[in-house]
């Protein structure tokens, strides 16, 4: 059984969604602290011209807990937020597909970040056919001061998985000798961003929100390297 885990990030890049796909279990870490200025509240859409930032206002201190995370909606900010996905994407072929359940989300007023950004993942691994388990760290009674790779034993453990999929990202920090002891694989990701048909061809724009490859193309083969 292969378990991979993540924060849950804003919009999630594709890189984040094809390791999801390759897993049995994903389980979603809603008690992660926020990081200020990175993907927690925002993400990338593509432009005509490049791309922008589109972003969710927070009240939130650095290392405060996502589930614990408040939106600010003292202000319409979703208006403008909603306007800058229809105005770059309405063109894009399928739109009419993609944007209103994104509007209909958004427009609701979630409990925390954390709820908002996992509606969100959970309709975008619902259109790239993901059929694994998916949990809440929160529901895990996960030891929050564990090292990240005790903290990941700790879950493969919990859940029975054999096999910890990481990104490549992973090889900096993970203490791979303590996997081995626990009689658990761990496997890297070498992610290869795919070139795919974008709304603005002038020149290919990677890592962005993989709600562009929804807006634009029908899931097809997508290039994922398990080393």
């Amino acid at each position: 059984m292969i378990l991979v885990c993540h924060q849950a990030e804003h919009l999630s890049y594709l890189g984040i969604i094809y390791k999801i796909l390759q897993s049995d279990v994903f389980v979603i870490l809603d008690t992660s602290g926020f990081r200020k200025n990175y993907f927690d509240a925002r993400n990338i859409i593509r432009t005509k011209e490049d791309k922008q930032w589109v972003t969710i206002p927070v009240h939130a201190s650095m290392n405060q807990p996502l589930n614990t995370v408040r939106i600010d909606y003292s202000h319409k900010w979703q208006s403008s937020y909603l306007q800058s996905i229809k105005q770059n994407y309405s063109k894009a072929k399928y739109f009419n597909e993609i944007y209103p359940e994104i509007e209909r989300i958004i427009l609701k007023q979630a409990s925390s970040l954390a709820e908002l950004n996992i509606e969100l993942l959970m309709f975008i691994l619902s259109k790239f056919n993901y059929k694994g388990k998916v949990l809440l760290g929160s529901n895990l009674n996960l030891n929050q001061h564990l090292s990240a790779t005790d903290m990941l034993i700790d879950v493969c453990k919990k859940i029975g998985a054999d096999t910890y999929l990481s990104g490549i990202g992973g090889r900096n920090y993970l203490e791979e000798e303590k996997f081995k002891e626990n009689n658990l694989e761990l496997q890297y990701q070498n992610f290869v961003h795919p070139v795919y048909e974008q709304v603005y061809k002038q020149k290919f724009i990677q890592n962005l929100s993989s709600i562009d490859f929804l807006m634009n193309n029908k899931l097809d083969k997508l290039t994922m390297n398990v080393v």
